[in-house]
């Protein structure tokens, strides 16, 4: 039965995570169990299956306001989701089917490997971002980027007084040549662009059609096994094979039907393994109020992660670098939690 613990760290647990996932589009999995990392880490006692199936619970329980929140009957692409939604079908039960038969140590050693390698890789992507935060960090950098902009002002300075007497004297040719290789340039990034557009209207190839699979297959497979589908889906939209494409709104309705697919299949085989095959169960009838405190918090949680998307959606490359440090910090001790046990 549930501790007062369980219901002060698993609902604010469910209540960040959800904050997290209506401020970022994914990673739900990931800020819960970073919470509930620290939790461990400070003495508390709980199980890592357990921590994953109230994971479950909560994000389901946000699944209605998540979907109406990023809008999934305008900006979803169902040209996608008739690829993702199958093979999330096929492979998040048979994630549970392998979760279930292999230990609890190994599991978290499979998630914080995943994580870490996510983390890694949006740091990675985020370079020139903490590079910027380290170099305004020491005063001697910043005496040298004020020394360069008094360069670069002088510099512009001495251009725009040339730019003037070239066109006192006549000599608007070479602007002419350089306007004329921008819109050049502008035209064939437009053509691109659209050239992409009627490829992704028309089918995908066989090469897209294979990533699609393999991400929504993987992304399935390990939101069953661990609960973190997050990493193949991030990198599926961060990297779409030619010639997916994919909008701000799109992907973020589109991952939203993901996680509402994955999610509800999980809590289905919950419930299917406890009713007809009679198997442990991880639903505990004297943790009914524990399970209403989840959803209630995880909806509110919706609630106040969807205004601060609103309020800090010009931020967005400095939320998700700082949740790429966090996602580091829990990668590294779901490993080292799941060494320590295996030893």
């Amino acid at each position: 039965m549930a501790t007062v613990e369980d219901f002060i760290i698993l609902s604010l647990c469910s209540f960040l995570g959800n904050v997290g996932v209506a401020v970022t589009g994914f990673g739900m999995a990931i800020v819960y169990l970073f919470i509930w990392q620290i939790a461990v880490i400070s003495g508390y006692e709980s199980n890592f299956k357990y921590a994953v199936f109230i994971q479950a619970l909560a994000l389901l329980s946000a699944q209605p306001l998540l979907l109406y929140s990023v809008g999934i009957k305008t900006h979803a692409s169902r040209k996608m989701l008739f690829y993702f939604i199958p093979m999330t079908l096929i492979s998040t039960p048979l994630g549970q089917i392998t979760g279930d038969h292999v230990s609890t140590e190994l599991v978290e050693a499979i998630g914080g490997g995943l994580v870490t390698f996510v983390a890694v890789f949006e740091m990675y992507q985020k370079r020139a971002l903490f590079a910027g935060w380290l170099s305004s960090s020491f005063p001697s950098n910043k005496k040298n980027k004020e020394e360069k902009a008094k360069d670069q002002s002088t510099s512009d300075n001495i251009k725009n007084e040339s730019i003037l007497e070239n066109k006192a004297t006549g000599a608007e040719e070479g602007s002419a040549e350089i306007d004329d290789a921008k819109m050049e340039e502008v035209s064939l990034g437009n053509a691109s662009t659209e050239r992409r557009k009627v490829l992704n209207e028309s089918g995908l190839g066989p090469n897209a059609q294979f990533w699609t699979l393999l991400a929504g297959g993987a992304s399935g497979f390990l939101g069953g096994l661990c609960g973190i589908r997050g990493p193949p889906i991030i990198f599926y939209f961060l990297h779409p094979p030619f010639p997916v494409s994919f909008t701000r709104e799109s992907q973020r309705a589109t991952g939203a039907c993901i996680t509402a697919i994955n999610v509800a299949s999980r809590v289905v085989y919950y419930i299917i393994k406890t009713t007809v095959f009679d198997a442990e169960s991880l639903f505990v009838s004297g943790d009914w109020v524990l399970y209403l405190v989840v959803l209630i918090v995880s909806c509110f949680g919706v609630i106040v992660g969807v205004r601060l998307f609103d309020f800090m959606k010009d931020s967005k490359a400095t939320i998700r670098a700082i949740l790429s440090i966090l996602l580091l910090i829990c990668g590294v001790s779901l490993i080292l939690s799941s060494s320590i046990d295996l030893n």
